[in-house]
């Protein structure tokens, strides 16, 4: 009776930790989601911000890149320091114009959209999935550069560049994790420490770019950068992206 009972007891346990945690994993995303709304919520306030201050858009952009570079300096720091905490208590004593608008819009729901994508074929297709990911990128930028006078192009254009940045969080920590293993805690760390820095010289060379050349210089940088990225997920084989 004993025996049949331990049995009966440890089936509910294997069933229960099987189940995923949604209410627990949808705490986590609201708060990564407002974390994240907080950094990138100037984006779509430049004007407003720049003539409340009474400095230009370029300048006001910065406020992204200092975000961003705060982000950079905490990061690794902060993992080291916590990594073997428990994330919970942690967590709980820390406290812790209309186009535009449109488009920043339709941007999120794309973003939203290759979040979704992305779930579905990353574990069988990471390689790959991001390759396509990057080359769509490409060419949404391409659109933005060459018909930025048609408006169903820019939304067609923002619309794949949504999609395709939706995931690209996703991806790239999946091939951290495959490739730092038992170190996964570390290595996003340097995760953060990367991508917020791009984040820091993004917003600097955008505001130089926008001061010398204007707004229609910044499909191209994004082109070739895209093409950088591209043909680096492409010649790692052995590592990150393994070729199957």
């Amino acid at each position: 009776m004993n025996t049949k009972s331990n049995e009966t007891s440890h089936q509910l346990t294997d069933e229960f930790s099987t189940q995923l945690p949604i209410w627990k994993l949808l705490a986590f995303t609201v708060a990564g989601f407002l974390t994240i709304m907080t950094e990138t919520m100037p984006a779509g306030l430049l004007t407003q911000i720049s003539q409340g201050l009474r400095i230009s858009e370029a300048y006001a952009g910065q406020l992204i890149a200092v975000y961003a570079l705060g982000s950079v300096l905490a990061a690794i720091p902060l993992i080291s320091l916590t990594r073997s905490w428990n994330r919970r208590p942690l967590l709980l004593s820390t406290g812790h114009s209309y186009k535009v608008e449109t488009i920043l819009f339709i941007f999120g729901i794309s973003s939203i959209v290759g979040i979704l994508i992305t779930g579905m074929f990353i574990d069988r297709s990471l390689r790959k999935i991001t390759l396509l990911s990057l080359f769509i990128f490409a060419i949404a930028t391409a659109l933005l550069g060459v018909y930025s006078s048609s408006s169903f192009v820019v939304l067609t254009g923002v619309v794949l560049w949504g999609i395709t940045f939706g995931g690209a969080p996703t991806l790239l920590q999946t091939a951290l994790a495959n490739t730092a293993g038992h170190e996964a805690d570390v290595a996003q760390s340097m995760l953060v420490t990367v991508f917020n820095l791009a984040i820091a010289f993004g917003g600097m060379i955008g505001g130089g770019l926008l001061e010398s050349f204007g707004a229609a210089s910044f499909p191209w940088f994004m082109l070739a950068f895209a093409l950088i990225a591209l043909c680096t997920v492409y010649q790692a084989r052995k590592h990150g992206f393994i070729s199957l």
